[in-house]
């Protein structure tokens, strides 16, 4: 995760163009903004604010320099997290190591006093691009700010590019008050039927609506999220997801909604243990008020990983929709952090639209009880034009495979994954999923496109290093196939347990090591037995001979 930051700051100080220097015959001066400096008279001043992502940030751009002949800097801003350090921000965000970004030499840092400022100085080269190879960042902080100068420039021409540079950091100056006025803290998020606001230092996530985001502890839609690491909060934003209910929410009460979703998780996770137990407790719920609205809150811990965490989700009906503003920190934080989040609950502007007229006709009741799992649909398509939602893995893979390797002849299919844990949805019984992601190697490329609904997404890259060196067989077996070896062989291995399933990490086709033999190319499935127990059974991709099992 680290290192895909500091690639983004790379890659994100590229906007700034091609560099080489030109001769200033006079000085011009920007003030504006609560800021001040001089630059040559022959560069073209840019203000075009960009954001660029840096941890627990925003990082905006303020303004950008022009030199006549190409070469370029630009001057950037972030509000430094409490407690962060601008060292220990930089070793996190270069990593210490960036020969592994984008091909990155000759890296230096240094420390730098320039016009009373204290800098970190930053210099590296990117050989593999044609242009501009020569980059240099200082990195200065003043007063819970971070500003960044970015240069790039061609080698030959970088010093005299560098020494103009060096006279516009030495003579930036900042009014706070007025930049901070300029620049506000807190970041305003809008939707269709609200806004609010989110204060300095949380790193805010959004969905797009093509691709949002899945809670799959409460079935609901997740719309945006914000989070910050010191200390550790997150708020996520969601909305109810009522795709598999054969109900819209005239026809329910939000109590009802209320208790039925969270029995469910508890029956689903937990086989139906009561709160106050080893997984949930201190489980509390109450009736609370937002504004001039009423919302039900329920408030418990559980465990997230290593660490243990308290949440508090707070479920409002705006619109004839569901939304769940859920609130996480560790529990020996919470009584203390609480009252920044109901300050943020308290920002909220709903936008009510006015009651639709009636039609005459009776709401239609729901014919089904609520919560009815959806029921497993055949794979094949009825009708050739038809598009089937639930397809097994060779199925979802024919949809996507002739597009990947149209735009990546020399692809190798590293990795499948079907299953709550990262698609938000269960694998059925039969092998078949609405979710699938794939994963391509292609060199110097990590290709991810998912199968959602029958239906292919958008292609994402991301530039890594290397690869695995272990790629899927072509002629892999389906996942019915891998499933019923799988059931097979956790009998075999535990014939006193009858009552399992899959479990909701589901399927998942990877490289995986086997003593002696290095990595393999692996079907893994996750079972999950009526104690509670997670099991994963190993298979070989290709033969599926059993290979190992574990006990998660």
């Amino acid at each position: 995760m680290v290192k895909s930051v500091g690639v983004w700051l790379l890659v994100g100080a590229l906007v700034f163009g091609l560099s080489s220097c030109g001769s200033a015959e006079d000085i011009s001066s920007y003030n504006s903004k609560g800021i001040y400096f001089e630059y040559p008279g022959n560069w073209k001043l840019s203000q075009e604010l960009v954001p660029l992502p840096l941890i627990n940030a925003s990082l905006k751009e303020i303004c950008r320099l022009e030199d006549p002949n190409g070469g370029q800097m630009g001057i950037l801003f972030a509000d430094l997290p409490q407690g962060i350090e601008t060292g220990d921000l930089l070793k996190a965000l270069y990593d210490k190591s960036p020969s592994s970004l984008l091909n990155v030499q000759n890296f230096q840092e240094a420390k730098k006093a320039l016009g009373g400022k204290d800098l970190w100085e930053i210099e590296f080269q990117i050989p593999s691009f044609n242009l501009p190879t020569q980059f240099k960042n200082w990195w200065w902080q003043f007063q819970g700010k971070l500003f960044l100068f970015v240069l790039i420039g061609e080698s030959g021409d970088f010093p005299g590019l560098e020494s103009k540079a060096l006279k516009v950091v030495e003579s930036f100056t900042v009014n706070l008050q007025e930049f901070t006025e300029s620049f506000p803290l807190k970041k305003v998020i809008k939707g269709e039927d609200y806004a609010l606001e989110i204060p300095e230092g949380w790193e805010v996530k959004e969905y797009p609506l093509t691709k949002p985001g899945k809670n799959p502890d409460l079935g609901t839609i997740i719309i945006w999220e914000a989070s910050r690491r010191d200390p550790y909060q997150s708020i996520s934003f969601q909305e109810f997801d009522f795709s598999g209910i054969k109900a819209s929410l005239k026809s329910l009460k939000l109590q009802d909604l209320f208790r039925e979703t969270y029995e469910a998780m508890f029956q689903r996770y937990y086989g139906g243990v009561p709160p106050d137990t080893i997984y949930f407790y201190d489980v509390k719920e109450q009736e609370i008020q937002i504004g001039d609205l009423k919302a039900l809150a329920k408030t418990y811990t559980h465990p997230w990983g290593e660490p243990w965490i308290r949440t508090e989700d707070v479920w409002l009906e705006i619109n004839n929709k569901v939304f769940i503003i859920s609130f996480s920190t560790y529990p020996q934080d919470f009584e203390s952090h609480r009252s920044e989040f109901l300050k943020i609950l308290s920002s909220i502007q709903w936008v009510f639209k006015p009651e639709e007229k009636p039609t005459g006709k009776p709401t239609e009741k729901p014919t089904e009880p609520f919560l009815t799992p959806t029921p497993t649909l055949t794979a094949t398509p009825t009708t050739p034009e038809e598009t089937q939602p639930f397809l097994t893995a060779r199925q979802a893979y024919s949809l996507i495979e002739s597009t990947i390797f149209q735009r990546f002849p020399d692809a190798k299919l590293e990795g499948i994954f079907g299953g709550k844990f990262q698609t938000g949805e269960p694998i059925n019984p039969d092998g078949t999923c609405l979710s699938w992601e794939f994963w391509f190697a292609s060199p110097g490329t990590r290709i991810t496109i998912s199968v959602q609904n029958g239906k292919a997404g958008e292609i994402s890259t991301q530039t890594v290093n290397k690869s695995s060196v272990v790629f899927l067989p072509e002629n892999w077996p389906d996942s019915p196939e891998v499933i019923e070896r799988a059931f097979q062989e956790f009998k075999r291995l535990h014939p006193e347990i009858s009552d399992f399933r899959i479990a909701d990490h589901g399927l998942l086709y990877e490289p995986f090591p086997v003593s002696g033999k290095g990595d393999v190319p692996a079907a893994c499935l996750y079972i999950q037995t009526s104690n509670g127990y997670p099991y994963l059974i190993v298979l070989h991709a290709e033969t599926l001979e059993f290979i190992k099992e574990l006990k998660m």
